[in-house]
């Protein structure tokens, strides 16, 4: 049987690393925004459903999305957004669950999936276990600004537009905390690994 984790994260918090440390360790990895992008690919049938919702418009002419004209359409508008969130779910869901199945049936014994709305869109359902990738939030903040040359203003706003991470860490199985050192999540990573007998 294939155990399978929901992986996630705040911005600036390190999640890239310890789905790096993952593959290090041949533990495939699927990456929802991956998905995301192949729903949005030309002739898919989200993009007729989006096109007869939001006009035919958002494609160009080559049949593309043209994600300008469908972010000015629905960034003025809560309902828009979620009626886009509404429309995206069951796609999203058919294809995640259509790849998780392909490792199923491999036997894979361990399947990462690195889902950054994992507790915003209420995916848990679908993993046997969720995984925190947690820093403070001064360690994120300075991390933020640092790494996108933002003002501290700037970046608090970035972090603000999410979830809390200190929210996310009452909902999580695992913290996985990436505070300090490369080496010290990398231990804490193979240490549930191990644990987990699934190395």
């Amino acid at each position: 049987m294939t155990y399978i984790i929901g992986l996630t994260g705040s911005i600036a918090t390190g999640k890239s690393t310890v789905v790096g440390i993952f593959q290090k360790n041949n533990i495939p990895v699927i990456d929802a925004d991956l998905l995301t992008r192949e729903l949005q690919e030309k002739g898919s049938p989200l993009l007729e459903v989006l096109a007869s919702e939001f006009g035919s418009d958002i494609l160009l002419e080559n049949g593309e999305l043209n994600r300008d004209k469908l972010g000015g359409r629905i960034f003025s508008s809560e309902e828009k957004r979620e009626k886009l969130n509404h429309l995206f779910e069951p796609f999203f869901k058919e294809l995640l669950k259509n790849r998780m199945d392909e490792f199923t049936k491999k036997h894979t014994k361990l399947l990462v999936v690195d889902i950054p709305l994992l507790f915003e869109a209420d995916y848990t359902s679908l993993f046997d276990e969720t995984m925190l990738v947690y820093t403070d939030e001064k360690t994120q903040l300075g991390r933020l600004m640092q790494r996108n040359n933002l003002t501290k203003e700037q970046a608090l706003q970035r972090m603000y537009a999410q979830w809390d991470i200190e929210r996310k860490k009452e909902l999580a199985d695992t913290i996985i905390d990436n505070s300090g050192t490369l080496e010290n999540t990398e231990k804490q990573i193979l240490n549930w690994i191990k644990t987990g007998g699934f190395i």
